[in-house]
């Protein structure tokens, strides 16, 4: 390709560098331009021809900065900064310039042709990228304009952004991300409709499985009532002097495992609570040291294994008290140290409560230690979570849910729990109590409460004679009824019946001494007989001891708010339901003789019956307290008493 050589006509020299591209100097400066950016076509000569193009460089700072263009083709192309030019034309012979005149035009640009006047020269400004043509038309001064002739073609280059190929990566990438954008979106519809199935689906699992945990739930509840029956005559049995020594052994395997299955589900229902929720914080305050050396003390007494020791540590907690819940801490205690005495066959166990400050907040440190088979790091993280069960000793048999209850009883009891582990070398269970913590949203219990009062095992001697004592039995199983009934029939009057309603018509025609009611019975059940026992003032004196597999202290609370005298829940023994009743027909003789002292005093009136009763049990031994019934009736026999004693 050959060089079109430029030749300025500004004022001033030019100067060729070794590139091809021309230096012109100025008075305002030195501009430069490189014919390479120019193409070359081959030039028809006319009589009329255009001389040169003065071009502007827009994106220059210097506005007053000019190219001269030489033209020496009939096409010329621009580049897109150089739109901004003036073109000069003129007669190639000069002399017939003289009686003619020019007029032009650009094609491109508009229709209206311009004359030229004194100087032969067009401007045109900022005009886009295209094709113009610039045409001249001339005539003699009076006559007609001839036809137009274009004397040269300006091509203007669009900028690096607007060429052709520029155009086609934009469409392109336009194309692509209308396809990403479809493709998105048609995949947030997919997943959106992935993510409602898969809620459906897992509402739906979870309604399955709520159905399933309660059927779980209700079957598990169930086996208490059986439970009794297996326990309650298997301590009789074992209590009896008659029975042989191989026969007791092999009783006594039984009520273990019985105990066993007593306690599995126990813990299957304390989970069921705790996973529903319906597991309430009920906390004393005590000293959780004497209460940790029990448990201890109960594991170490009951361990037949010679080659294992269990050591108990909690002299730095003796004298502090805090805020606990027993039966929680008990539930908790028994899971660990079951497990520490399961997976240590030999070694030491140690039990250990320690004071611990941390960022000044006192904690205290409940730890269960062993040097059993450990724990491997893997199954560290999912060994709180329900039904897992690590991969111990297959001869091992175990649940899974342990140590998920003991989680979520640690939670309830805004306490945290850790493990240390090393396969082979044993564990550590941590438990960290905050020491100041008062649980204010609790249930707080007094910590006063009597054994006798919680468990009934007093066993007293009545004066009455058993055998004119009428038992009442409501109970709709038949197989726990007649239990009971053998249970006492050498030593009660025992009448039965099947339901509430059944039961509360034997009471009102046999008053008996005594009822023993189930909770839960068809037609009428056992808080509903107690209310309407208690409420009769015929009846009112009777006492009344609810029998039931509900152990929750809601339901422990609406059987005594009911007028319950005694709650005992299953599985229970003959034997501890007798002291039951011994303790309460004891109380009622006790009574019955305060009553006898009452009327042998002359000075009592229904004004002052209650100062002296009060009195009086302040002299007595055990403490007997009247229910309103029992309060009124005293009152109205006294003033019938009184009204009628002229008669």
């Amino acid at each position: 390709m050959r060089f079109l050589y430029l030749t300025a006509f500004l004022e001033g020299s030019s100067c060729k560098g070794e590139d091809g591209t021309l230096f012109f100097g100025s008075l305002d400066g030195i501009a430069q331009f490189n014919p390479a950016s120019v193409k070359d076509y081959p030039y028809k000569k006319g009589e009329i021809r255009v001389n040169s193009i003065l071009a502007h460089d827009n994106d220059s700072d210097d506005h007053n900065k000019v190219i001269s263009i030489p033209v020496n083709s009939d096409v010329v192309t621009l580049p897109h900064n150089y739109n901004t030019f003036t073109l000069k034309f003129n007669y190639v012979d000069v002399t017939k310039a003289i009686n003619t005149e020019l007029r032009y035009n650009m094609q491109g640009v508009n229709d209206v042709w311009s004359e030229t006047g004194d100087s032969n020269e067009a401007v045109y400004r900022n005009l886009k990228p295209g094709t113009y043509r610039f045409q001249v038309s001339s005539r003699t001064f009076g006559g007609e304009w001839s036809q137009p002739e274009i004397l040269i073609t300006i091509k203007i280059e669009p900028p690096i952004y607007l060429t052709w190929w520029a155009i086609t990566l934009y469409i392109a990438i336009a194309v692509l991300l209308i396809y990403i954008a479809i493709h998105f979106y048609k995949s947030k519809l997919n997943l959106e409709k992935d993510l409602a199935i898969e809620k459906e689906n897992n509402k739906n699992n979870n309604i399955l499985n709520e159905e399933r945990l309660v059927f779980f739930t209700n079957i598990t509840h169930e086996l208490r009532t059986p439970l009794s029956l297996i326990i309650g005559p298997i301590e009789d049995l074992i209590n009896d002097p008659e029975l042989k020594d191989k026969h007791r052994s092999r009783l006594q395997v039984i009520r273990g495992s019985s105990m066993r299955l007593l306690n599995l589900i126990n813990g299957i229902l304390e989970f069921r609570k705790t996973e529903t929720r319906n597991r309430r914080l009920e906390v004393v305050s005590g000293n959780l040291a004497n209460f940790v050396r029990e448990i201890g003390l109960r594991f170490k007494e009951l361990n037949s294994n010679k080659n294992l020791n269990i050591s108990i540590d909690v002299s730095d907690m003796e004298n502090v008290e805090m805020y606990y819940d027993p039966e929680m801490i008990t539930t908790m205690l028994n899971n660990l140290l079951g497990n520490a005495i399961k997976y240590t066959r030999k070694g030491d166990i140690t039990l250990s409560l320690k004071p611990k400050e941390i960022d000044r907040i006192n904690y205290v440190d409940l730890s269960v230690k062993d040097t059993g088979e450990g724990i491997a790091p893997e199954e560290l993280p999912h060994i709180f979570k329900r039904y897992y069960q690590a991969k111990h000793n297959k001869k091992i048999a175990g649940t899974g849910i342990g140590l998920a209850l003991t989680k979520n009883l640690v939670d309830l009891h805004a306490a945290t729990i850790r493990v240390e582990s090393e396969k082979g070398k044993g564990s550590i269970f941590t438990i960290r109590f905050v020491r100041d913590n008062s649980y204010p949203s609790a249930l707080h219990k007094e910590v006063t409460e009597t054994i006798e009062a919680e468990t009934g095992t007093k066993n007293t001697e009545i004066s009455a004679t058993p055998e004119h004592l009428t038992l009442l039995i409501v109970e709709d199983d038949e197989d726990v009824r007649d239990y009971i009934a053998n249970a006492f029939a050498s030593t009660y009057n025992v009448v039965c019946a099947e339901n509430g309603k059944e039961g509360l018509e034997k009471v009102r025609e046999t008053l008996p001494d005594i009822v023993v009611s189930d909770i839960m019975m068809p037609e009428m059940d056992g808080i509903e007989l107690c209310n309407a026992i208690k409420s009769d003032m015929a009846t009112s004196h009777i006492p009344v001891i609810l029998l039931t597999a509900k152990d929750s202290m809601l339901d422990k609370e609406e059987g005594y708010n009911s007028g319950a005298d005694s709650y005992m829940t299953k599985p229970f023994s003959a034997k501890l339901l007798q002291a039951r009743i011994n303790n309460i027909l004891d109380t009622r003789h006790r009574l019955s003789m305060k009553f006898i002292m009452h009327s042998d005093d002359k000075s009592v009136s229904p004004a002052n019956y209650e100062e002296t009763s009060n009195a009086t049990e302040q002299q007595e031994s055990g403490s007997i307290q009247l229910s309103p019934l029992d309060k009124e009736f005293i009152a109205r026999l006294h003033k019938l008493v009184e009204d009628n004693i002229e008669i």
